[in-house]
């Protein structure tokens, strides 16, 4: 298990979890992808090639989600995350995956 990618916090709610119970987390992606610039790119265009950008790298993680019951939930292309509902006990088959640089659980920022 790649257990350096799954937080503390998701790993003890994994331990108190029952196998069948769905949770979400949030899973930081590896920025497989490398997008350039030219010098006469727009702002609007360097944002629609990195948002493509990160659907291309999303795409084989989606696929083994969805393999393993979970459903996305929400997704953020700017800081390359996924959130996802899914069976606690395929967390760990999931943390396997070559593009996935982190598992946490799901939470609020809260203002102080």
């Amino acid at each position: 298990m790649e257990i350096n990618k799954i937080t503390d916090n998701l790993k003890r709610l994994l331990q108190t979890t029952e196998p069948d119970n769905e949770i979400e987390v949030v899973i930081e992606l590896n920025k497989k992808t490398t997008t350039s610039f030219s010098d006469n790119m727009g702002r609007h265009e360097k944002i629609t090639n990195l948002k493509t950008s990160f659907n291309n790298d999303l795409q084989p993680v989606v696929t083994e989600i969805l393999k393993l019951g979970g459903n996305i939930i929400d997704s953020g292309w700017l800081n390359q995350t996924i959130k996802v509902k899914m069976p606690a006990k395929n967390i760990e088959e999931l943390s396997r995956l070559k593009e996935i640089n982190a598992i946490d659980i799901a939470h609020f920022i809260m203002k102080d």
